[in-house]
């Protein structure tokens, strides 16, 4: 979905990493967003580890409700939207606390809040606006043509980044960056999901990567809700494009 149109009478955006059930990391940054007049963009995995799973999607839900901000479908939220139709899904440890701190008295709002914001006209797997792609796991060449569905490959890169199908040292699916190779010249990618992105080291503000073509890469996860900060990336309408302006780490 192109966030220029969504966002008319914007200066910008504010687009934000993993929140992962931290709603005063959320409230700092939507109020900064406002303050500054600028669009907000979460990146997905709205839940899971963090002690405010329901405030922090029904409060993602008014934002875009009430057009201040758009959706990208992360990983964690697509298993909850699917234990919500009822699928056979495999919850973790940390989805199983959400529900725990969901408790049985709001569960069935919490699971009608995940269908609503799934399906909402500001919400989806990726968003685009003037070259600039935003998406919660890694980017796919298909994006670039910014189709209204993603197919099978696409979309799975969307929602969990580019693996090999092995696991690492630690039991966590093995991540690889050719996707980032892949990115246009004059194009970026802004993407949440990956806390120890490209160099295995903990990212504490968000990390920019270029290719060999000067497309663009920026990680934009601190481990918000798992100990760290929440960070964005703060762009700017201008005449021609929309341009980077500067990073943000909300203390």
């Amino acid at each position: 979905m192109d966030l220029k149109l969504l966002a008319q009478g914007y200066d910008g955006l504010l687009a934000i990493g993993d929140l992962h059930g931290d709603i005063e990391a959320l409230m700092k940054a939507y109020n900064y967003a406002r303050k500054h007049k600028l669009f907000l963009v979460s990146l997905g995995d709205l839940v899971d580890r963090g002690p405010f799973p329901f405030e922090t999607v029904k409060t993602i839900v008014e934002i875009v409700d009430q057009g201040h901000g758009a959706f990208v479908i992360g990983n964690h939220d697509d298993k909850h939207y699917r234990h919500a139709l009822g699928n056979k899904v495999t919850l973790s440890g940390d989805a199983q606390r959400t529900l725990h701190s969901v408790g049985e008295d709001r569960m069935e709002e919490f699971f009608d809040l995940y269908k609503k914001l799934y399906h909402h006209t500001n919400s989806s797997y990726y968003h685009y606006c003037d070259g600039w792609i935003f998406v919660h796991g890694a980017s796919h060449p298909d994006l670039w043509s910014y189709p209204e569905k993603l197919g099978d490959g696409a979309k799975s890169r969307a929602l969990y980044g580019e693996v090999t199908g092995k696991r690492d040292g630690a039991g966590m699916p093995e991540r690889i960056y050719t996707w980032i190779d892949e990115i246009p010249e004059g194009q970026a990618v802004i993407v949440g999901h990956d806390r120890k992105a490209v160099y295995n080291i903990k990212l504490v503000t968000p990390l920019m990567v270029a290719n060999e073509n000067s497309g663009l890469a920026i990680f934009v996860d601190t481990s918000c809700g798992k100990g760290g900060l929440l960070s964005g990336v703060v762009l700017k309408f201008g005449a021609y494009r929309t341009e980077f302006e500067t990073f943000i780490n909300f203390e």
